[in-house]
């Protein structure tokens, strides 16, 4: 559910005296389904960060959430997702693509066992296609 399910806007006007504001805070996710894990992939992480809080520039902290993909039907896939929270500032400089610019850059630390893998020519490619879709979609 999100910000404007019947649930959140009840709460939001029952804590805004009637009024139901904009939502002060957003949760930015990006993420991937990844084939080819040869390492153990039986576990996952529900919230965890390898970086501390960044400040003085965009002030952010990224979270990391990975899980087996087995209801896709394959042993060696697993899905990655990196979110952040932050205000809802329309100023504030942070897009979803330089989110996942640094979600390829940041990928092969945090699944370290699997890094050979994941580093190299694919993500070229992964990153001309986000272009290309942004600039067809704006």
């Amino acid at each position: 559910m999100g910000n404007a399910s019947p649930i959140a806007r009840q709460a939001r006007r029952e804590a805004n005296d009637g009024a139901d504001p904009k939502p002060s805070g957003i949760c930015c996710v990006v993420g991937t389904l990844m084939r080819g894990f040869d390492a153990d992939n039986s576990f996952g992480d529900l919230i965890y960060t390898n970086e501390d809080a960044r400040v003085g520039g965009p002030d952010r902290q990224y979270f990391w959430e990975a899980f087996p993909a087995m209801s896709v039907g394959a042993r060696r896939q697993r899905t990655a997702y990196l979110f952040t929270y932050m205000d809802a500032d329309e100023l504030r400089e942070h897009t979803v693509l330089d989110q996942f610019e640094d979600y390829w850059d940041m990928l092969p630390a945090y699944q370290r066992h699997n890094a050979k893998s994941l580093a190299g020519g694919g993500r070229r490619r992964r990153r001309g296609a986000l272009r290309r879709r942004r600039r067809a979609t704006c």
